[in-house]
């Protein structure tokens, strides 16, 4: 039991590293190889889209750890994922409409006028960031850290 606990701790903990180190080499190669300004865009879509995510996903990706886990067979846990990553989904994409309902909002609040240009970035990166919040966890419930 302790060595399958080790094991998974250790997979996840080595995944978040290299989850930062690319994070991390993204934004030196957005700010070397960027202007200015798209940099200061994508920081400031990052700054936003994190806000209304933060506000708007309900606590779903916590949700994976509590009720996944009461799960005890694998039929169940097979349904309880199904109808999480189906409401995930859903919650994301009327997230994504809001930041592209939103962007007259955040171009005048940035003093930004590119953000209309970047319409797609805003409507698909908040699934990103809520699935990226669920899936250590999920992959955890359901014994596949590897």
């Amino acid at each position: 039991m302790k060595n399958g606990i080790f094991k998974d701790v250790s997979v996840i903990t080595i995944s978040k590293i290299v989850s930062a180190l690319i994070a991390f080499i993204n934004t030196a190669l957005l700010s070397r190889f960027r202007t200015l300004t798209e940099y200061g865009t994508y920081s400031q879509m990052i700054l936003a889209i994190s806000l209304v995510v933060t506000i708007c996903d309900l606590g779903l990706p916590y949700a994976v750890t509590y009720f996944g886990s009461k799960a005890e067979k694998r039929e169940d846990r097979n349904h309880f994922f199904s109808v999480f990553y189906t409401v995930d989904t859903t919650m994301s994409i009327i997230i994504g409409v809001i930041m592209v309902a939103i962007i007259p909002f955040l171009k005048e609040f940035f003093n930004n006028d590119t953000f209309p240009s970047y319409w797609y970035f805003l409507l698909i990166y908040p699934w990103i960031r809520i699935i990226d919040g669920t899936i250590e966890n999920a992959l955890v419930i359901a014994k596949k850290t590897q």
